[in-house]
């Protein structure tokens, strides 16, 4: 006699990236789309060099998404003319300051894209 879990096991034995859990059940927290009528929670998100090329790439889609970003940049190798299309959003915010220093916050994820450019190798003798 077959029951549910040995027809499931011989599914997954077929085909190993097919779920055996009843739909649903594995993918809750795989960053799927939402169903209709329920909000993604919006994050508290710190970018750091968020002025740069990248990270003001990055923080448009994080605002578009709906999450609020806090900048920290120190303006080295970040131009603020690359984030100041987002100065008058409640849900942005922009310290300057060096990493190199400590900083509290409070935050849901880091984006850690501060780096500076590696000094130039001298020549090998």
């Amino acid at each position: 006699m077959t029951d549910a879990y040995s027809i499931s096991e011989s599914v997954h034995m077929m085909n190993p990236r097919r779920s055996i859990y009843p739909a649903g059940l594995d993918s809750f927290n795989m960053g799927g789309k939402i169903p209709l009528g329920l909000k993604r929670k919006g994050l508290r998100i710190v970018v750091t060099d968020g002025a740069g090329y990248v990270g003001s790439h990055l923080i448009d889609r994080l605002i578009a998404w709906g999450d609020s970003v806090i900048v920290v940049d120190n303006f080295f190798t970040g131009n603020k003319d690359n984030v100041m299309h987002h100065f008058g959003n409640p849900r942005f915010e922009l310290i300057r300051h060096d990493v190199v220093e400590p900083l509290l916050l409070e935050v849901d994820q880091i984006y850690h894209l501060a780096c500076p450019p590696v000094p130039p190798i001298p020549p090998i003798r």
